[in-house]
């Protein structure tokens, strides 16, 4: 009930920011477009000296304030969206306030005694957007800490220069800095006997907060430089140089012409510009689905005005006495007509933009198609996919793995967001997987995603079928060359080590011989008796080796007689009764696959008589669909619950593998233990 009431009480604050992050929303965009109005109707009347341009105030409030409306609609208490919202809404206050008093000054002076008061309190708001973007953003950007503890100095200084030039340009003496007609009403006239009332804090304030701005690009540097994934610095990359210029703003705002207008709002539109970048292209805080929608039907109603405007015009010009009423009707039938086929292709378009190639999976194929043909190696057709699997469909992350829970074989991007898989199925069997990462922070692929992405693993399917038998191939074609080393260096050892040492032994041995022959005869009789057993061993250590390369009873008897012949061997020696059944002709087998059969079970009947305390043995080999099988079951103890794989069974397993068949064992439903191999025949002949 805690964690219920917990959750419910963060629900509430939730809202209420949401609800508050609105009101702001609704006021900044309010007072930045009325002060553009009021500018309008004020443009022809003559403008005093000022720092930046009319109207660059409000312009910041409108973009500052979009921005942080995107992140605070999201994020209802995330703090670099009420950042920017404080940023956005000091800008419109300052341009409303500078506006108002222009429009009461020359148009209605009736208003003056409202608009200079309301000129002295907000002329100077403008730092706290200053400051919010250019010091505190940079500091706290993106997740709303700092970097560490050493930036906090930092904080307190860009607070105290805040407040201090806010305090200083309340009291200057004289008229309001951007309206040298208009006296400061709440000027200090004290503050003219010290020197700080003879400079400008126009250009001495933002002077002195370059140095802090700098201080705060510095920090993004550093967060820039530690960031650990690629998502995240290419979030930073645009923010840490718009940080590097924005503090030049302030200089540029005292120069004049139409250049110097375009350079400092560049300038201080940057960092806001960087912002959006990072929450569009990298998918920041992700407020993907309040963007696809504001630009659907943004565009949307701006059609459909310049729709109506167009059709209203035309009928009024084409029929000039005709009712206005009637024009009007038909403009509001064709809007309505083409409401519904206009939204459809704006929603493509923007989904598109936003989602790549998700809702046309021909155009994906097709598109899939063309790059797997100019791919070089069954290998590289994997990156491919991957690849334009991630721009096509605007995902941040993809990759595939062979076989569930390995490693990715070919990846795309970083997975920073929650991950989904797609098997990877080949004739009915799941052979490698596909995972792909949303595209933000609890956005969640569509139904049209999954779709597209489950068509794409149905088809990738034989790919990396194809790539996993290849790199089985080069695998075992790795281990045949370890073995044939392996093989090589052992016969090398045994020959040195056993038959070299034997034969010149018997060298020395017939030497002496011939010495004792004619002085000793009977000294050499048993010298040539040693000799002769000597030899013996000798012999059996050659026949030793070519056991070892090919059993010969292979050769001699063939493989299902020799089997049993090896069969009746270990039932003689007390171990269990074995029979042994052929089905089908098993006389002209490829020698790969006897030799490969006839050592899986005599693993196999070893194991049964050391291991499986068994009564009874049956060793079956039949021959079906160009197949051989290979199959020993008994009535033994079975396998324990957690089979360990010794070198018997993984030598049996790669021995099956080398071939390209399949090995496996399991236990039966009436108990014991059941081995079998399945060795193809056709392809053992190639």
């Amino acid at each position: 009930m805690s964690s219920a009431r917990a959750h419910h009480a963060g629900q509430a604050r939730e809202h209420r920011f949401a609800r508050l992050a609105f009101a702001v929303v609704v006021t900044g965009m309010a007072l930045a477009f009325a002060s553009l109005v009021l500018l309008y109707l004020t443009g022809s009347t003559p403008g005093s000296e000022r720092w930046g341009f009319w109207g660059f105030q409000s312009l910041m409030g409108i973009a500052a304030t979009a921005n942080g409306a995107l992140i605070a609609r999201r994020h209802p208490r995330h703090p670099i969206g009420w950042m920017l919202l404080i940023a956005g809404v000091s800008a419109a206050l300052t341009g409303f306030s500078e506006a108002f008093a222009r429009y009461a000054k020359h148009v209605e002076p009736e208003w003056l005694p409202l608009a200079t008061p309301l000129a002295g309190v907000f002329h100077w708001w403008w730092i706290f957007g200053y400051a919010a973007i250019a010091i505190f953003i940079p500091l706290y950007f993106p997740d709303g800490r700092l970097l560490s503890r050493d930036w906090r100095p930092l904080v307190w200084l860009g607070v105290a220069w805040t407040a201090l030039g806010a305090v200083w340009m309340v009291l200057h003496p004289g008229p309001l800095p951007n309206h040298a007609d208009l006296p400061n009403p709440f000027g200090w006239d004290a503050l003219r006997a010290w020197p700080l009332g003879r400079l400008d804090p126009r250009g001495v304030v933002p002077a002195t907060g370059m140095f802090l701005m700098l201080g705060a690009a510095a920090s993004l540097v550093a967060r820039y430089r530690t960031a650990r994934d690629e998502v995240t610095r290419r979030q930073l990359r645009w923010l840490v140089v718009a940080s590097l210029i924005v503090p030049f703003a302030g200089v540029a705002g005292f120069l004049s012409g139409p250049f110097a207008d375009l350079l400092l709002l560049g300038l201080a539109i940057a960092p806001l510009a960087a912002i959006t970048a990072a929450v569009l292209r990298y998918r920041l805080y992700g407020v993907d689905v309040l963007i696809n929608r504001a630009l659907v039907y943004g565009s949307l109603t701006l059609a459909i005005l310049l729709l109506y405007v167009v059709v209203v015009g035309t009928i009024g010009a084409l029929l000039p006495h005709q009712d206005s009423v009637l024009a009007s009707l038909l403009a509001t039938g064709t809007a309505a007509a083409l409401f519904q086929p206009v939204r459809q292709r704006l929603q493509a378009l923007v989904n598109r933009a936003m989602y790549g190639e998700r809702d046309d999976p021909a155009g994906l194929l097709l598109r899939l198609g063309e790059r797997l043909q100019r791919t070089e190696s069954p290998e590289r057709t994997l990156q491919g996919i991957v690849d334009t699997l991630a721009q096509a469909l605007k995902l941040p992350y993809v990759a595939i793995a062979l076989g569930e829970g390995s490693d990715a074989i070919a990846s795309h991007g970083t997975a920073q967001n929650a991950t989904r898989t797609f098997p990877l199925v080949y004739q009915g069997q799941t052979i490698g997987e596909l995972h792909v990462a949303e595209r933000g922070p609890g956005e969640r692929l569509t139904p049209q995603d999954h779709r597209s992405l489950a068509m794409i693993a149905h088809h990738a399917g034989a790919i990396a079928q194809s790539v996993r038998l290849r790199l089985d191939l080069r695998r075992m074609h790795r281990r045949l060359l370890d073995a044939r080393e392996e093989e090589r260096r052992r016969i090398r050892r045994d020959l040195h080590d056993s038959l070299g040492p034997r034969l010149a032994s018997l060298t020395l041995m017939a030497d002496a011989a011939r010495n004792h022959l004619n002085g000793d005869p009977p000294a050499a009789d048993r010298l040539l008796s040693g000799l002769r057993a000597e030899l013996q061993d000798a012999i059996a250590d050659v026949r030793r080796l070519v056991y070892a390369l090919r059993p010969p009873a292979l050769d001699a008897l063939g493989l299902v007689d020799a089997l049993k012949t090896y069969a009746a061997s270990l039932s003689g020696r007390g171990g269990p009764r074995i029979a042994v059944h052929a089905d089908g002709d098993l006389r002209d087998l490829p020698a790969a696959v006897e030799a490969a059969a006839f050592r899986i079970a005599q693993e196999a009947l070893t194991n049964v008589v050391r291991h499986a305390l068994a009564k009874r043995c049956r060793l079956c080999l039949s021959k079906r669909d160009d197949r051989l099988r290979v199959e020993v079951t008994d009535d033994g103890v079975g396998l324990p619950d957690a089979p360990r794989q010794g070198v018997g069974l993984t030598s049996m397993r790669e021995r099956a593998r080398e071939l390209g068949g399949r090995f496996g064992v399991e236990t039966p439903a009436g108990g014991g233990t059941r081995v079998w191999a399945e060795l193809p025949l056709g392809e053992a002949r190639r």
